[in-house]
């Protein structure tokens, strides 16, 4: 009887195969070192028009806080204008070189949303396998996930270039469309360091920075209690190990304050956040 033996792979396919994986992952770092995701675009007259104001400043959330309005312009403090810094999907990195930007510009209170420091989204536009791999990679995971994205054709929405301003409210309530909000996962401060630093810095040119937790819908990211109450405890500790004020809603707000199930609010969302934000900035 005539025995089959299954061929074993010759050492020098095993080579190739190494050396392979191996120009693939060097390619990768290198292109993240290159493209860095995390690099910012300020408009020209930012530093001008910071100076001796308060700035709020975070994601797509943050422009979409205050009130298109002339009578919000002062939301802060009745003698000094209400900025608004944001860019969507904003990074840990990208926040703080904006704080250090508005630091050094003089500005006099920044309002810093917290979500790029304490937490992941996961679910409609970030890939749960993104998300995982960022977590188990940080912050360089992330970068490298961007450039991944970008590689293959996906979307990548760090477009890096900061917006001075405020969204217009188009919506008159939210709209679900069906669609059910992602998750929110809580996680630890990815360059520890690197905030607390900025925070020395901002103390040194007497700039006040402040955090917020822009509210979420009751039935979107707001929708699970329990989550909800693990995330404000998460951010309640992260701002107390940081020696920094924190403004948050106790509960999810009603769907009708909202545009979407994300939280971006719409006109009367908007009053309500700027009425609660400026007596608690005004009351310290």
């Amino acid at each position: 009887m005539r025995r089959f033996v299954a061929a074993e792979p010759e050492a020098g396919w095993l080579a190739a195969v190494w050396v392979l994986s191996g120009t693939i992952a060097a390619g990768f770092i290198w292109a993240t070192l290159q493209k860095n995701p995390d690099k910012i675009t300020l408009p020209a007259d930012f530093a001008a028009l910071v100076a001796h104001q308060d700035l709020l400043l975070g994601s797509s959330l943050s422009r979409t806080a205050l009130p298109h309005d002339a009578r919000y312009t002062r939301v802060l403090h009745p003698d000094r204008e209400t900025l608004v810094a944001s860019l969507p999907n904003i990074s840990e990195a990208q926040s703080l070189d904006i704080l250090a930007a508005a630091v050094a510009a003089g500005a006099h209170t920044v309002l810093l949303e917290v979500n790029a420091f304490a937490h992941e989204y996961n679910g409609l536009w970030n890939c749960p396998w993104a998300t995982t791999l960022a977590g188990v990679l940080s912050e360089n995971g992330r970068r490298l996930t961007l450039v991944a994205r970008a590689a293959v054709g996906l979307s990548v929405e760090q477009q890096g270039r900061v917006r001075l301003g405020r969204f217009p409210a188009h919506a008159p309530g939210m709209v679900l469309a069906g669609a059910v909000a992602p998750a929110l996962f809580p996680r630890a401060v990815w360059d520890g360091a690197g905030l607390e630093a900025a925070l020395a810095d901002a103390r040194r040119h007497d700039t006040v920075v402040l955090l917020f937790w822009p509210p979420l819908p009751e039935s979107g990211y707001g929708r699970d209690r329990a989550r909800y109450a693990q995330m404000s405890e998460h951010i309640r500790a992260l701002a107390k190990q940081y020696a920094l004020p924190l403004w948050l809603a106790p509960a999810p707000w009603p769907d009708g304050l909202f545009m979407d199930h994300f939280g971006h609010l719409n006109a009367s969302g908007r009053e309500r956040f700027a009425a609660e934000i400026g007596v608690w900035v005004r009351s310290r």
